[in-house]
């Protein structure tokens, strides 16, 4: 699949279920986004980035301890939800255009911090995006990345990706820490700090979120119960209908 395929289908996916995402507590509430902050040590100093801001969590936690913040995303419906947030909420520093994050129309060094929370799972190219990143952000500028994390045994990463695919089509790749590191490393980034942030994944919700068909619920559902490895590294659990995934907040400097 090509990489316009491949954004072509994540456009798709998350024009139908911007509202869900908007919606849902792990997005709107989740603990990371007072990390995140935590992580920044904002000041009305800084411009701030936001990369596939979604209905715009981040970017909206942000914005009143900093002096401005970009927020993109490859979804129009993303930005048009978010727009209508920050004019509800009337908000004046946060600029929102549909923006790929690895093709951004910023010149060098322009952002003291750069966020992306949820989203490189979908990218094509997570290379390109943090060279993309890379040639942005200011000398001694931060990364914050937040992402879903895969298990670093082949199998089970290979588990939890064939899953998430069934679930939502448009994901392309989840990486273990290892991975990660290794595509740091390339791009010259420092590691400041990782924090593991474990989500509780509840079936009904996690399904309904992805707009998940009936038939690819049920194939999820065999694969945990036939998976003893499965059913104790992510502690699946039939009877409450739920799953444990880490996810994992990086701070990250170059």
């Amino acid at each position: 699949m090509t990489d316009f395929e491949i954004d072509t289908k994540t456009v798709e996916q998350f024009d139908k279920t911007a509202e869900n995402y908007s919606k849902d507590t792990i997005f709107s509430r989740g603990i990371d986004l007072e990390i995140i902050l935590d992580k920044i040590n904002p000041n009305f100093t800084m411009t701030v980035l936001d990369v596939a801001t979604g209905a715009g969590h981040v970017a909206m936690k942000i914005a009143p301890f900093v002096k401005s913040v970009n927020a993109i995303d490859i979804t129009p419906k993303m930005i048009e939800i978010l727009k209508q947030n920050i004019n509800h909420k009337n908000i004046k520093n946060i600029v929102a255009e549909i923006m790929p994050a690895d093709n951004l129309k910023f010149k060098e060094d322009t952002f003291d911090i750069i966020t992306c929370r949820f989203a490189t799972h979908h990218f094509s190219d997570v290379k390109k995006f943090l060279s993309e990143i890379k040639r942005v952000l200011k000398h001694n500028g931060k990364l914050i990345l937040v992402d879903i994390i895969a298990p670093e045994t082949k199998s089970m990463n290979d588990f939890v990706n064939h899953i998430n695919k069934l679930r939502d089509h448009s994901h392309v790749k989840q990486f273990n820490i290892a991975e990660w590191e290794s595509m740091f490393s390339e791009q010259k980034f420092n590691v400041l700090n990782k924090q593991s942030n474990p989500l509780t994944h509840d079936l009904d919700s996690w399904f309904s979120r992805a707009k998940t068909s009936n038939a690819d619920m049920e194939k999820i559902i065999d694969e945990f119960t036939n998976s003893p490895e499965a059913k104790s590294q992510f502690q699946f659990d039939s009877k409450k209908k739920s799953f444990v995934e880490d996810s994992m907040i990086f701070t990250l400097q170059i």
